[in-house]
């Protein structure tokens, strides 16, 4: 089947409670804000790449196209909504900022099972399917728009409301053995550990 044409969509939500009030797609892994390390697994994919926030004017040193969120205060769903929008491809892939050890190969998946016929491809890992990272079509918009009404703001209960096709957390492992393309860095002890630790670097202070 032949693959789509995709726009990658980072969502990022600015400073968080969970990450210390710091903004997390800024936190540094190695030399480059993590929000760095999408953006570069996405670019692999496709040069159709955006990051989607509440707020842009942190994000504007990157050298990254941005747009902003339309609604505030109902978390991710708002720059999922706002990417769908401004879609300008077949399909969009939506990607967390605080997720930034994706293997292109997982993503490659999504693109090897996209099929007219259905809204989503999407991941069921650990019995759970994910909404990110995933790959949506356009017309998902209408059931956005019903969770929204209804004041669901939970990005998995989309799935209920459209046509999905899963792909197997077995298909995952064979190319991510160690399923580090769904590691979510969105706390701080998470983030110690997996950005920090691994490089050997002692955890950041934020007092």
């Amino acid at each position: 089947m032949t693959q789509p044409s995709i726009t990658a969509a980072v969502l990022a939500g600015g400073p968080t409670r969970r990450a210390g009030g710091k903004d997390k797609a800024l936190l540094p892994i190695g030399d480059r804000p993590m929000v760095m390390h999408v953006i570069d697994r996405a670019r692999e994919l496709t040069n159709d790449v955006q990051i989607v926030a509440p707020v842009l004017k942190d994000y504007k040193h990157l050298g990254v196209p941005l747009d902003v969120d339309q609604r505030s205060d109902v978390g991710p769903i708002a720059g999922f909504e706002t990417a769908l929008l401004g879609l300008r491809q077949e399909g969009l892939l939506l990607l967390a900022c605080d997720m930034p050890f994706i293997k292109p190969a997982v993503i490659q998946l999504l693109l090897e099972n996209w099929d007219p016929k259905v809204q989503a491809v999407a991941f069921r890992i650990d019995g759970t399917l994910v909404p990110m990272p995933a790959l949506f079509r356009r017309d998902v918009l209408r059931a956005v728009d019903r969770l929204l009404a209804r004041k669901e703001y939970d990005l998995a209960k989309l799935f209920p409301e459209i046509r999905v096709k899963e792909v197997s957390e077995d298909k995952v492992l064979r190319v991510d053995p160690d399923l580090k393309t769904f590691v979510n860095l969105n706390t701080l002890d998470a983030y110690r550990r997996y950005a920090l630790e691994a490089e050997g670097k002692p955890p950041l202070s934020f007092t």
